[in-house]
């Protein structure tokens, strides 16, 4: 029994370690949630600095060349690539939207298929790096695909951390049934080896009792039997000798008895030869 309470022991105990360690992997997830949740702020703030720089500088340049009334085929190249920086504005809140909304309310397949938006933006900014000339917009944009690849990786973190909680605190509720199942079984048996181990001392305790009260008749009957036997051994002779005295003293009054008469003969007998010598004078 004590060999069993101990496996079980040592079987919770094991359970109750696995569980410390979802809850520590839990913890991980919970606090790498966090710090992406800051990589999306910092780099959302900068993607939309970027996209607006662009947007500016495109727009200037549009407004210069309809001051210098440059070739309409031109300014229509121009409001072109004014449209797919908006394009990219535009993609970029959607998706920064609708994660915050996935955020909020905690729904995984929202943030999936918030993922899949960025196939949008992907393409829209590889439709504007072969006509995006000027070195500062080159260097621009190419910040713009880095801010969007980053704020892509912290969402995947995220939501890859997400199925992991979801995961753990699954396994946590398994682990913790498992606990509570062993924790029960290491009960029972304990209770089961202790009403067994009263059900045996209190037989123990009849069985002694019963030899105990068996022992203390045996040592009755046993003390009488020599009490009786030390008796007839004290007052056997004591009688034989009361009887021999009271028979000596029986004989002894008949021979005074005896004696009496005998005296009282001859006293008699002495009396008369008194007489009779009185007679002969």
């Amino acid at each position: 029994d004590l060999v069993a309470l101990r496996q079980g022991a040592l079987q919770a105990r094991d359970k109750v370690g696995e569980y410390e360690a979802l809850v520590d992997q839990t913890e991980a997830a919970h606090k790498n949630i966090d710090t992406q949740r800051s990589t999306l702020n910092a780099v959302a703030k900068t993607y939309m600095q970027q996209c607006r720089a662009l947007l500016t500088s495109e727009q200037q340049q549009l407004n210069a060349e309809v001051d210098e009334k440059v070739d309409p085929a031109k300014l229509k190249e121009r409001l072109t690539k004014i449209g797919m920086i908006a394009e990219l504005i535009e993609v970029g809140l959607t998706i920064q939207l609708n994660n915050f909304k996935a955020q909020a309310a905690g729904d995984i397949e929202v943030q999936r298929n918030t993922l899949k938006d960025f196939a949008a933006l992907e393409k829209a900014i590889a439709n504007l790096i072969p006509v995006i000339r000027q070195e500062k917009n080159v260097e621009l944009l190419s910040r713009i695909r880095e801010d969007a690849d980053s704020y892509k990786t912290a969402m995947e973190q995220i939501l890859n951390s997400q199925v992991a909680i979801e995961e753990h605190n699954r396994k946590r509720g398994f682990v913790a049934d498992g606990v509570v199942a062993v924790a029960g079984s290491v009960a029972r048996g304990g209770l089961e080896a202790t009403g067994k181990a009263a059900t045996e001392v209190a037989s123990s305790l009849a069985v002694t009792s019963i030899i105990l009260i068996i022992g203390l008749a045996v040592a009755l009957v046993a003390g009488i039997l020599i009490a009786w036997l030390s008796t007839r051994a004290i007052t056997g002779p004591i009688r034989d000798g009361v009887n021999v005295l009271a028979s000596t003293a029986t004989e002894m009054s008949a021979t005074i008895s005896q004696l009496a008469s005998n005296a009282g003969e001859a006293a008699a007998a002495v009396a008369e030869t008194t007489t009779t010598v009185d007679e002969v004078r």
